[in-house]
């Protein structure tokens, strides 16, 4: 994403704070891009659609391999057999 998107990127190291969401900041360098005719607003919002994307799947991921991880440990992984249970009827 970072090659696809290079010219944003290299717009967002001048913005004055790190963590600018190119949104409506004060000092966003890539707003000022789109207000300059340098860069296309549409592209930015696919950049920052992209991002969103990415966040999530990460997330997702990390959830994933966490449930998968507690699971390991309390013996639920997929190599484990339940004991059977005893079954009433009445």
């Amino acid at each position: 994403m970072d090659e696809a998107f290079k010219d944003i990127e290299e717009l967002a190291k001048e913005c004055k704070f790190s963590d600018c969401k190119h949104e409506n900041e004060p000092w966003c360098r890539v707003r000022k891009a789109i207000e300059e005719g340098i860069l296309d607003e549409k592209r930015l919002e696919r950049y920052l659609r992209l991002k969103r994307e990415t966040r999530f799947m990460e997330s997702k991921q990390k959830r994933i391999m966490m449930v998968q991880q507690k699971n390991s440990i309390n013996g639920k992984s997929k190599g484990y057999k339940r004991e059977n249970h005893v079954r009433y009827e009445y």
